[in-house]
């Protein structure tokens, strides 16, 4: 009986550890919507994940990251092999492309209707992400990066409006994203990416 339970205790930590470093991307689709798979992309990696949609539902268990790790998370209807046929798909038309995650020890996804526009549940980083994404629609770009100083998702705005801006961009200035980079706290400009981002305005 003892040794049941020094057994049991073992099984249960180890239990406990391994789904301590997991993170799970869970998911509900409208009824509506004919999508079989969900799909996860590392921008990284160049790696696709997929798992099929049961009941209207998907379920992603990943292994949790060191450090933060953005995926794009899209739907089909076929299974695709690579992340090029996915976009040549005929799902994958604007604005059905993909949506931005942060992986976080959970996040939740309900999709009503256009993949960009799905609701997403999380911790810090996704909400970051949310208020990331409504800053775009309106162009505040000022005062989301004076609200997200130290965010690792404004290093990743800021890369893109700096990317833009240093192929000439009629809507960002390399000015401008200086002014944004100068937001930045310092361990976000101590970076890699934030030194990155500051030798590409300054090219």
């Amino acid at each position: 009986m003892k040794n049941n339970l020094i057994l049991l205790t073992i099984i249960l930590f180890f239990t406990a550890k391994v789904f301590g470093q997991n993170c799970m991307v869970t998911g509900t689709i409208a009824p509506q919507l004919t999508y079989k798979y969900a799909y996860l992309y590392d921008p990284e990696l160049k790696k696709l994940i997929s798992t099929p949609i049961n009941d209207h539902k998907f379920n992603f268990q990943l292994a949790k990251p060191e450090k933060f790790k953005i995926m794009m998370l899209s739907f089909n209807t076929y299974l695709m092999s690579n992340y090029q046929d996915l976009m040549d798909s005929e799902d994958y038309e604007y604005p059905n492309r993909a949506k931005m995650i942060a992986l976080e020890d959970t996040v939740e996804v309900t999709l009503l209707e256009k993949t960009q526009n799905a609701l997403v549940k999380g911790k810090q980083l996704n909400k970051d992400l949310e208020d990331m994404y409504a800053a775009i629609k309106s162009r505040r770009y000022a005062l989301y990066f004076k609200e997200h100083s130290n965010s690792p998702v404004s290093l990743v705005l800021l890369e893109t409006l700096a990317s833009n801006a240093a192929n000439g961009s009629i809507f960002f200035s390399k000015e401008e994203c200086m002014l944004y980079y100068e937001e930045l706290s310092q361990e976000l400009k101590n970076s890699d990416k934030g030194k990155k981002i500051f030798d590409t305005i300054n090219i």
